[in-house]
C-alpha cells in the first residue's frame, strides 16, 4: 500500500515527528481500503517488532506493509503487505516510520488496542491458507480463461 505524500514525508517526520495520510493501494486490505482509511505515522525510534506496520521508501514510492519477521544478522526487516503474498527484505535503515493510530469507516483506532492485535496475528496465522485460496484461484481462472478462448475461437 502506498502513501498518498503531500510534499517530502522524512521533512514532515523530521519536523513533526508524526505524519497524517490517507491510504492508496489494495496491498493492505483488508485493514486500509484506497482513500477511505487514514493513518497516522510516527517517526521510528528504535526497533520494530513482529506486527508493527512500517513505511519505508523504495524508489519514489513511499510503502506501507506489515513486519512478518526480523532478521537481526542482516539487519532487515522481512516484511509484506495484509493482501500481498511476497515477502520483501527491507533494510532497517529504510525503515522511517510506524503505524501508530488509524481512522477507519470514520472511527479512530490505535495499534494498541486488542482486537487491532488479534487481527494482526491472526491474519499472519492465517497465511498458509490464504495463499492456497489465492494460488487454486489463479488455476482456476487461467482454466476458465483458457476453455472460454477456444470456444470463442470455434
Amino acid at each position: 500500500m502506498s502513501i498518498a505524500s503531500v510534499g517530502n514525508i522524512e521533512k514532515i517526520l523530521e519536523r513533526d515527528g508524526v505524519y497524517p495520510s490517507v491510504t492508496e493501494g489494495i496491498s493492505m486490505r483488508p485493514l486500509f481500503k484506497t482513500h477511505r482509511d487514514m493513518v497516522i505515522l510516527e517517526r521510528v525510534s528504535g526497533k520494530l517488532k513482529k506486527y508493527d506496520v512500517a513505511l519505508y521508501k523504495k524508489g519514489e514510492k513511499y510503502i506501507l506493509h506489515r513486519v512478518i519477521g526480523i532478521d537481526d544478522e542482516k539487519n532487515v526487516y522481512i516484511i509484506r503487505g495484509d493482501n500481498t503474498y511476497k515477502k520483501e527484505y527491507v533494510p532497517m535503515s529504510s525503515v522511517i516510520a510506524r503505524l501508530t493510530s488509524f481512522k477507519r469507516k470514520g472511527k479512530s483506532h490505535t495499534v494498541d488496542e486488542k482486537p487491532y492485535r488479534i487481527y494482526a496475528v491472526f491474519w499472519n496465522f492465517i497465511y498458509p491458507i490464504r495463499y492456497l485460496f489465492h494460488l487454486a484461484r489463479c488455476v482456476l481462472v487461467k482454466i476458465y480463461r483458457a476453455l472460454f478462448k477456444k470456444r470463442g475461437k470455434r
